[in-house]
C-alpha cells in the first residue's frame, strides 16, 4: 500500500496547521488517486476558498500549499502524480476570482490576480522541501535522514521537471524558484569540499543523486542559463557549506550565478566523484551519468 501523505494533517490538532485549509485534503486525495482531473481539482479548490476571498480574506493559504508539498514529498516518486500536481498548479493560475464589484481579487501588496502567482506556494516549498538540515545534524537519526532523502530527492525531481517542461508557461515567481533551486542545489552538492570522514562521504549520498537528476532531467535548460550568464543569487551554497560539519572548505571561486565556468566546474566535480572509491557505488553511478550527459549537452546533443 502506498504511504499516506495526509494522515498526520487529519489528526486532532493538525500539528499547528490551519484546520480550515486541511479540509481540502479530500479534494487532493481525489487528485492523487486520479479520481479527478487536475483542472477539475483546481476548480474545486478555488470554490473552497471562494467565500473566504469574497469576504475580504485574501491571506495566503499556507497550509494548503504544505499539503501539496507533502504529496510531492511522500508520493513524488510516482511520475503520474508529479504530472497531476504540476497540471493542478498550472490550472490554478488560470482561475480569476472576482469581488462583489466584478474586479479581480488580488494577492496582498501585489496587483496579480489571486491564484495567478500561486500565492504562498514558493514559500511552503522552500520550507518543506528545500530547507534541508546540515548533514551532521541528520546523521544520528536514521528516520530523519530517510525522510529528508525521500523529500529532497522528490522535490528536486519535481522542480527539475518544472524547469525542463513548463519553462515559461507557468507563473514567473515559480519559474524563478526552479532556476534558483537548480543553482543552489547543484552548487551545494558539488562545490563544497568533501570531508575525508565517514560523514563527509555520507553527505554525497544525500546530495549527488539529486544533483545528477537536475542534469539528467533539465540539463539543456541549465546549460542555456549558464551560457546566458543568467544572474540570480547563488550564494546559498556557500552559506550551507559553512554550517555543515561534513564539508571541508569550498572549491569554487567563480561568480555566484549561472555561468559556463560554473557548469564546467560541476562537470569536473561529477567526474571526480565518479572515481572516488570512498563513496558508494550508487553515488559513483549517478556522478558518471551526470558527467557524461553534460559532455553530450556541451556538444549539442539536447
Amino acid at each position: 500500500m502506498p504511504p499516506d501523505w495526509a494522515s498526520k494533517f487529519e489528526q486532532e490538532g493538525n500539528f499547528g496547521f490551519d484546520a480550515e485549509d486541511c479540509k481540502t485534503i479530500p479534494i487532493l486525495r481525489d487528485l492523487v488517486a486520479a479520481k479527478d482531473t487536475p483542472a477539475a481539482t483546481a476548480s474545486r479548490i478555488a470554490a473552497f476558498y471562494d467565500a473566504r476571498l469574497k469576504a475580504g480574506n485574501n491571506d495566503i493559504p499556507y497550509t494548503f500549499w504544505v499539503l501539496v508539498c507533502e504529496i510531492i514529498a511522500v508520493r513524488g516518486a510516482d511520475k503520474g502524480i508529479r504530472e497531476r500536481v504540476t497540471q493542478l498548479l498550472l490550472s490554478l493560475t488560470q482561475i480569476i476570482v472576482l469581488d462583489t464589484a466584478g474586479k479581480p481579487i488580488v494577492v496582498p501588496e501585489l496587483d496579480n490576480a489571486y491564484w495567478s502567482e500561486l500565492p504562498g506556494y514558493t514559500l511552503a516549498f522552500r520550507d518543506r522541501m528545500n530547507c534541508i538540515p546540515p548533514t551532521d545534524i541528520m546523521a544520528d537519526d536514521d528516520e530523519e535522514w530517510e525522510d529528508w532523502q525521500r523529500r529532497f530527492t522528490n522535490g528536486n525531481v519535481f522542480q527539475a521537471e518544472w524547469l525542463a517542461n513548463v519553462a515559461n508557461a507557468g507563473p514567473e515567481r515559480e519559474n524563478g524558484s526552479a532556476r534558483n533551486y537548480a543553482v543552489w542545489n547543484l552548487s551545494s552538492a558539488l562545490e563544497p569540499g568533501i570531508a575525508d570522514t565517514p560523514l563527509g562521504y555520507r553527505r554525497t549520498e544525500m546530495w549527488i543523486p539529486q544533483a545528477a537528476q537536475w542534469i539528467l532531467i533539465a540539463g539543456p535548460s541549465i546549460w542555456q542559463l549558464c551560457r546566458d550568464n543568467y544572474r540570480n543569487d547563488g550564494s546559498q551554497a556557500q552559506e550551507r557549506a559553512q554550517e555543515d560539519g561534513a564539508v571541508s572548505g569550498y572549491t569554487f571561486t567563480g561568480p555566484e550565478w549561472f555561468s559556463v565556468e560554473r557548469w564546467q566546474w560541476w562537470r569536473t566535480r561529477f567526474t571526480y566523484i565518479a572515481g572516488l572509491a570512498q563513496v558508494t557505488v550508487e553515488v559513483r553511478e549517478w556522478a558518471t551519468k551526470a558527467a557524461a550527459r553534460m559532455e553530450q549537452i556541451e556538444h549539442g546533443d539536447s
